[in-house]
């Protein structure tokens, strides 16, 4: 061996982004993008054998975890917070009371925000990727906050409350100049139906209802 020469073997790679365009200098790239599951059986990483290669390949799925915007940070706000975090969407956390809205009582957010519902949309990033969970404290703060969610494009948003106040807010929204179209956007009562009454079973409703989004969108992807 000559001095200074390397012991490490270099690494061929290459990256496929949202597109189609490769990066890398994997010589056998072929191989590889055809043994590539689709996106909803791709693990965060696996090792594969294509066909055709000899050798192993590690296979690393790089994606943007969705964000879901949690309005209202009680009981139950603060238990969806928690499960959403541990399925890997990134939770932003919004209430106008400090004494909920923090650390303490939502130790999983990734951000958590201090303001009136009435400008609780205003600096928020929200796109096709995101999700918008309606749990305030009363009618009038969910009504605010489901008007202002309506303006977005976001991809699933639910609103928490019995049958007789979701339609009395959404008869609100419509003599506010809302549509039935808009209206059907709204996953009211929020949740699945699995019979739920605690804040942590409801939380659970919530949050399979998110992955059940999440999944549906990832397999159009896929």
């Amino acid at each position: 061996m000559e001095p200074g020469q390397s012991t490490e073997k270099e690494i061929a790679y290459i990256c496929v982004d949202e597109k189609g365009k490769r990066f890398g200098d994997l010589e056998d790239w072929d191989h590889c993008l055809k043994a590539i599951p689709p996106r909803r059986l791709l693990k965060p990483t696996q090792v594969i054998k294509p066909s055709g290669l000899s050798s192993d390949v590690l296979f690393e799925w790089i994606y943007p975890r969705s964000v879901v915007f949690i309005f209202g940070a009680g009981h139950v706000g603060a238990c969806v917070s928690h499960l959403a975090s541990y399925v890997d969407f990134f939770v932003v956390a919004v209430d106008d009371r400090d004494e909920y809205a923090n650390p303490q009582n939502l130790p999983d957010a990734d951000q958590i925000i201090v303001k009136s519902f009435k400008e609780s949309f205003s600096g928020l990033s929200v796109d096709r990727d995101s999700h918008i969970v309606i749990v305030t404290r009363g009618h009038a703060h969910d009504k605010t906050t489901l008007a202002q969610a309506l303006k977005t494009d976001a991809s699933y948003i639910g609103m928490i409350g019995s049958r007789r106040k979701i339609k009395l807010i959404f008869d609100a929204l419509i003599q506010d100049g809302f549509t039935e179209d808009d209206m059907a956007r709204v996953h009211a009562p929020i949740g699945l139906a699995i019979g739920g009454e605690t804040p942590q079973e409801i939380a659970v409703s919530i949050v399979a209802e998110l992955i059940q989004e999440r999944t549906k969108r990832l397999n159009v992807a896929g």
